[in-house]
């Protein structure tokens, strides 16, 4: 007797910019939905909008996007950007994923104290082997308290 599996539904929403060229977007966004066992609906971001700011926001705010990987960079232009409504654009985000440059204290630290409820994770991998190593930061600032700056 064979059983049936049923795939659970997931609420997850991933944005992806598949056609800007971050290979490691793309197998995160084709790898998760396996990791995690179920279906991951993923919204392909083309150049066009994840280089407009206030159209990257409306993009995520209006699909509900769950999942998303930033340079860096990228994610301190929206923070800088005066008209945007974070928050609100991004309620429904749960992780945010770093990769392709160094994740600043002065960045986390806004990261934090603007979406609060996001869980951010840094990426390290090279196209050629893609993930290499992951840190959980949100993890290492809920044991430590606190993020500091070494001032040596």
């Amino acid at each position: 007797m064979k059983r049936k599996i049923k795939m659970k539904t997931y609420t997850d929403h991933m944005a992806t910019n598949i056609i800007a060229k971050h290979v490691h977007k793309t197998t995160m966004a084709t790898k998760s939905p396996r990791q995690v066992g179920s279906r991951v609906p993923m919204y392909p971001l083309p150049n066009s909008v994840i280089y407009d700011p206030p159209l990257l926001c409306h993009h995520v705010h209006v699909h509900a996007i769950t999942r998303m990987l930033f340079t860096p960079s990228l994610l301190e232009t929206l923070l800088n950007s005066p008209d945007l409504d974070l928050p609100t654009a991004f309620k429904t985000m749960r992780q945010i994923w770093f990769c392709g440059e160094v994740v600043t204290t002065s960045l986390f630290k806004r990261c934090i104290s603007t979406l609060p409820w996001v869980r951010f994770m840094n990426l390290y991998s090279v196209s050629e082997c893609h993930d290499v190593a992951c840190v959980d930061l949100s993890e290492y600032y809920e044991k430590n308290g606190t993020v500091t700056v070494d001032d040596r």
